[in-house]
């Protein structure tokens, strides 16, 4: 019996990658972009750098502690771009930002969202995060200057990547279905916890 090369489980290559994104799962989509001076983004070998979009949410620091289930947008502080486009993270400040691109995932693949080399060797963390199978929406980025100066972020340059699985199998309810807190989601958002 043959066994269609699509269909099979595991990490996506770049040729299925824009063959999914031509039916919707990355919105703008755009093939491999290097140019000099720029940090790229776009379709990879086994993924796709994703761009940071022109604004930041910076948790403040006169907080006390940090609780999870309490974070509200008033916790945090809007940073905009400076008159060169670039966002200045502080020293050692932690903050929320988002792709320009819109994820839209199948019932069947995952994502996950890693940190870039030319960000991680500059102290610059982008935390790991997962994007369920049926996800939809801007991904909210959290974002670690681990340096003791502050850090320049680029806007509408590549920010993380961001890798595909396919399941052995769909799941018995995707992200959707199941009525995920952050579905849908456009711009930044704060974390969540379900009231009931």
């Amino acid at each position: 019996m043959a066994v269609s090369i699509k269909a099979l489980p595991g990490i996506l290559p770049d040729h299925e990658i824009r063959r999914l994104a031509a039916a919707g799962m990355i919105k703008p989509f755009r093939e491999d972009i290097r140019q000099a001076g720029k940090i790229s983004f776009g379709l990879q070998p086994f993924g796709y750098d994703v761009r940071l979009a022109p604004e930041l949410l910076v948790l403040r620091h006169d907080a006390s502690f940090v609780d999870p289930k309490r974070l509200a947008r008033h916790h945090y502080e809007r940073l905009s771009p400076r008159r060169d486009g670039t966002l200045l993270l502080p020293p050692r400040a932690f903050a929320l930002g988002r792709t320009i691109e819109t994820i839209s995932l199948p019932h069947d693949i995952t994502a996950l969202v890693l940190n870039k080399s030319t960000l991680a060797r500059s102290g610059i963390l982008v935390h790991t995060t997962v994007l369920e199978a049926g996800w939809s929406g801007t991904i909210t980025l959290e974002i670690t200057n681990l340096n003791h100066v502050p850090a320049v972020l680029h806007p509408s340059e590549g920010i993380a990547q961001v890798l595909f699985f396919r399941g052995t199998a769909p799941p018995e309810a995707d992200y959707a279905a199941r009525g995920g807190l952050y579905q849908g989601q456009q711009g930044i958002t704060p974390p969540k916890v379900r009231s009931k």
